[in-house]
């Protein structure tokens, strides 16, 4: 459930001046399909002012991006594409009220096993229905049984500074609301088994409402009835069209920007895969104690090969101090399994003083040697998205070399003036340095 997670987020941050009410609405046809949902409704006349001002189609771009931002690689596309065969994604979205805002995540599913599967995965409630025989004027009684079970998520929530202080502003308890619909109506009277601290009510379209303390979020299990004559095809399809909607504005706004997230992750996943495939070397060769000169040699391969080529070039020329001082060869080769490839050799010019990188090459003098630092980030860009692998892929090497005499570092010893350090991608999301010390004199 770690969707809601991040929803609950939104909702505390955005409602720290009003009242939380979670409800949780369930739908089911005779066949075992149906529908569950949940809505984080904020009452709040200071985010109703606010928000009133922006437009249900702002508000959703605004919380999309504050999710997206707010979840971890693909949690968001995981919400459409990620789901098991026979469930969907009918709603989902944040919609203005005359009291604050409301927050709406609904599913459809083909049958009770398919939802209960997914369900237990994800910490949702798991939901059953039992059919009566026909009794003798041919009506049915279903019996729908909703059990909640997330203690954990409850003391996530209590252990929330914001939540507490909505909890401390309600008098002790939050309230959740559990909405249940069958295939007809409830019966006017006994259409629900009592449960403690709960409150029964009906609504005129013979939906069963359970009202009652957040805490039931933990453990209970709640039964409502409904009861009428066997449906007909006509009838199953007519529901069945009702209880899946035309998606509304903001779901299909949802929708169109989740498209540009799956593709922008697309690209970013084959920007990755060819950072792995494309190890690069870097020669760095100490002239004197305080320059360097640097041969930076990449091949691409995949996909990408010729969009990252491209954008290296295009760095240089942006740069007028790196077009300058590098002379670039760019050839188009072929790799040792067959692959087409794209290498980007650049060599600096004239050597370059130490001082001009800052931070991300360090000198300093320990007694009677030269010490040098290398932070390896600085030869990847930051935002590239292998930072984001896992540690083990190795990235590629750097190769130092100095006209003194190399006394100690972190990397392995190639010969008596030069060291090499291969480069792994934990390395580089961990921001660590590449150290060689040489002599003074």
């Amino acid at each position: 459930m770690r969707i809601v997670r991040v929803m609950r987020a939104v909702a505390v941050a955005f409602a720290r001046t009003g009242c939380i009410t979670l409800e949780v609405h369930v739908n089911l046809l005779p066949d075992g399909s149906g529908t569950y949902g949940f809505s984080i409704n904020i009452v709040s006349d200071e985010l109703a002012m606010l928000l009133s001002q922006r437009g249900n189609q702002d508000i959703n771009e605004m919380f999309i991006e504050y999710m997206e931002s707010h979840s971890s690689a693909g949690e968001m596309d995981d919400l459409v594409s990620g789901l098991p065969e026979g469930i969907e994604l009918i709603d989902f979205g944040f919609y203005l009220t005359d009291e604050g805002l409301r927050i709406n995540l609904f599913y459809s599913f083909d049958s009770l096993e398919t939802w209960n599967a997914y369900a237990a995965e994800q910490g949702y409630i798991q939901l059953s229905m039992n059919e009566s025989a026909p009794a003798a004027n041919g009506e049915i009684t279903w019996s729908v049984n909703l059990k909640t079970d997330s203690p954990d998520l409850l003391e996530e929530m209590q252990d929330n500074p914001e939540f507490n202080q909505q909890l401390e502003a309600s008098g002790g308890e939050l309230t959740m609301q559990l909405f249940m619909r069958g295939p007809r109506p409830s019966p006017a009277t006994n259409y629900a088994d009592p449960y403690e601290k709960v409150e029964l009510s009906r609504l005129d379209d013979g939906a069963v409402v359970f009202t009652g303390p957040l805490t039931l979020l933990a453990k209970g299990n709640f039964t409502a009835r409904f009861v009428g004559a066997p449906l007909s095809a006509e009838e199953l399809a007519a529901k069945r069209k009702q209880m899946i909607p035309e998606p509304s504005p903001q779901f299909t706004k949802f929708l169109e920007t989740m498209k540009k997230l799956h593709e922008k992750m697309e690209l970013y996943k084959a920007v990755a895969q060819a950072t792995v495939d494309s190890r690069f070397e870097l020669h760095v060769d100490l002239v004197d104690t305080e320059k360097m000169m640097l041969t930076a040699v990449r091949t691409y391969y995949g996909d990408s090969a010729q969009y990252l080529a491209e954008r290296d070039l295009l760095l240089l020329h942006l740069l007028p101090d790196l077009k300058d001082n590098y002379a670039v060869e760019v050839k188009s080769v072929t790799g040792p399994d067959g692959r087409a490839g794209v290498e980007v050799r650049r060599t600096t010019r004239n050597p370059i003083p130490l001082y001009s990188l800052e931070d991300n090459v360090r000198l300093r003098r320990d007694n009677d040697h030269w010490v040098y630092r290398f932070r390896l980030v600085y030869w990847l860009q930051r935002g590239n998205p292998v930072l984001g692998l896992s540690s083990e892929p190795t990235l590629g090497r750097l190769i130092v070399h100095s006209a003194r005499p190399i006394v100690g570092s972190n990397g392995k010893r190639l010969d008596g003036n030069t060291v090499q350090l291969d480069v792994s991608a934990g390395m580089l999301a961990a921001d660590s340095s590449f150290i060689v010390r040489t002599q003074a004199e």
